[in-house]
């Protein structure tokens, strides 16, 4: 467990290239934040496309969080978060198994809306992309279906610093809901390899809106020390995912406890 741990973190510097680590909570950075993180968690999904059965099982997380100043425009910054989660699901009955893949990325351009004793509260508009599948073995002539969506999104983040007996910590909110876009979305037993197909007809994309889908994530964390140069965050992060559409419903919903390093880069430049 000891030697897992020490590769975790070699990769995380490895990754985030040098870096110092400053006050911890530092809401919002005076340079650049990076956090990598690891979870484990439970999904839970229905896809009436594959199944009229829900699936629950095991979930494998890996993310990294971005969230840099702007050197040039004093309360402006860019946030950038990508996750890879894998899960295994087995319905009620535990006699068929589903596979769930997903590649989640997200982009936003936050302004400073409140910053004052502690409290900062962050907002603006973004992109929302899911690339995943579903895959469940057991179906002989549909076993596939892609999860894809490409939206516009709002985006919010509001972290509070706090001291417990001289001890400094921090918690943080981040939501992410996805507004206006595309998504796939097949018929009932329309053939995965006709998903595709315009001028002959079946094609699976859809116009996704909140009145027919819904995407969002919300993460609540907590920053702490370790030690005088490493910072921790512990995080909780809930997943939701679905649509109703063609008559066919989809839901995808995973929650995540994940342990991430964080890793700080200051910018000379930034206005204090």
């Amino acid at each position: 467990m000891n030697k897992l741990w020490k590769i975790f973190v070699g990769f995380a510097l490895l990754s985030a290239g040098p870096a110092v680590a400053t006050g911890v909570g530092e809401i919002p950075p005076t340079g650049t934040q990076t956090v990598t993180s690891i979870g484990a968690g439970v999904t839970n999904l229905l896809d009436q496309y594959l199944s009229d059965n829900s699936y629950k099982g095991l979930s494998l997380n890996f993310s990294r969080e971005f969230t840099g100043a702007q050197k040039k425009h004093n309360g402006l910054y860019n946030y950038f978060f990508y996750s890879v989660s894998y899960a295994l699901t087995m319905d009620h009955n535990k006699t068929s198994a589903m596979h769930h893949l997903m590649l989640h990325f997200d982009y936003a351009n936050y302004f400073t809306c409140f910053d004052n004793k502690g409290l900062t509260i962050l907002a603006g508009p973004g992109i929302f992309l899911d690339l995943g599948a579903l895959d469940k073995p057991a179906n002989s002539n549909n076993p596939f279906q892609l999860k894809t969506n490409l939206e516009v999104s709002a985006s919010l983040q509001a972290g509070y610093k706090f001291k417990i007996k001289n001890y400094p910590m921090a918690v943080r909110y981040n939501m992410n809901l996805a507004v206006l876009g595309m998504m796939f979305a097949p018929d009932y037993g329309m053939l995965y390899y006709k998903w595709l197909l315009i001028d002959d007809k079946p094609y699976a994309g859809s116009f996704a809106w909140l009145g027919n889908s819904f995407a969002m994530i919300n993460k609540l964390s907590v920053d702490f020390y370790t030690s005088k140069k490493v910072q921790l965050r512990l995080s909780y992060m809930a997943s939701l995912n679905g649509y109703h559409k063609n008559h066919l419903e989809s839901r995808i919903n995973t929650q995540v406890i994940s342990l991430g390093i964080i890793l700080r880069r200051n910018y000379s430049t930034v206005s204090k």
